[in-house]
């Protein structure tokens, strides 16, 4: 994935199908977001503090058989920059026995770069969190965010076709009104066969984006026009 794309919104859905176990940000430093979100206890605090250490395979490993549901499904939500660490210990393919890619991006970049630099001056990654900051325009921090999200993309790119790797290929744009279909495309990819109650498929997260990153967005476009 890329930051940004609607990777909430997916993993919420496909947490409450049931049967992709517990899908999250098991990489991210700060395990608020992943194993701690699900109070999984003393064990995976364990291995937070060994992953701390540098035994990366040993802590996912326990989060994989912590997390999975009955069919052994689960995931693990990253970026590229969170997932150097595994491949530097040879990739997922050595941590987990069948692994495959879910790859999220955005058709809109500069909606995306927006985005993201809105999230890291207010500190609100989510429409559960509160702003702690007010959101300010920065020109040239909005196109910092863009250069890093196409740069992200460009090394999944080449991760993809250097490891033979066919991911399932999701767009933000085509899955934020499409529940239902969205998580059947991935339960099909996965080879998930267990019935799902798509009535109960939600999440608990909304858009964010609202007038000010419209404005932003003209401010950007406005400057480019100059150069």
């Amino acid at each position: 994935m890329t930051p940004r794309c609607g990777s909430t919104l997916l993993t919420e859905w496909l947490e409450s199908a049931r049967v992709f176990g517990l899908p999250a940000e098991y990489l991210n430093a700060d395990l608020g977001s992943g194993a701690d979100r699900w109070h999984l206890g003393s064990g995976i605090e364990r291995w937070a503090a060994i992953v701390r250490e540098f035994e990366l395979p040993e802590y996912l490993r326990a989060v994989l058989r912590v997390t999975q549901s009955s069919n052994g499904v689960t995931g693990v939500k990253v970026d590229f920059g969170r997932a150097l660490p595994v491949i530097a210990c040879g990739g997922f393919a050595e941590i987990a026995t069948e692994v495959k890619y879910i790859y999220l991006t955005r058709r809109d970049l500069l909606g995306q770069a927006i985005s993201a630099h809105r999230a890291i001056i207010t500190g609100s990654w989510s429409s559960r969190d509160p702003e702690l900051a007010e959101p300010v325009f920065d020109l040239a921090a909005i196109c910092g965010q863009l250069v890093s999200l196409t740069n992200q993309m460009a090394y999944w790119e080449r991760y993809f076709a250097l490891r033979g790797i066919q991911p399932l290929r999701l767009l933000y744009e085509e899955i934020v009104g499409d529940c239902e279909g969205t998580v059947r495309k991935v339960a099909e990819f996965l080879g998930v066969r267990e019935a799902i109650a798509y009535g109960s498929v939600t999440t608990r997260v909304s858009q964010q984006r609202n007038a000010i990153n419209d404005e932003w967005r003209a401010l950007v476009l406005a400057a480019m026009q100059q150069v």
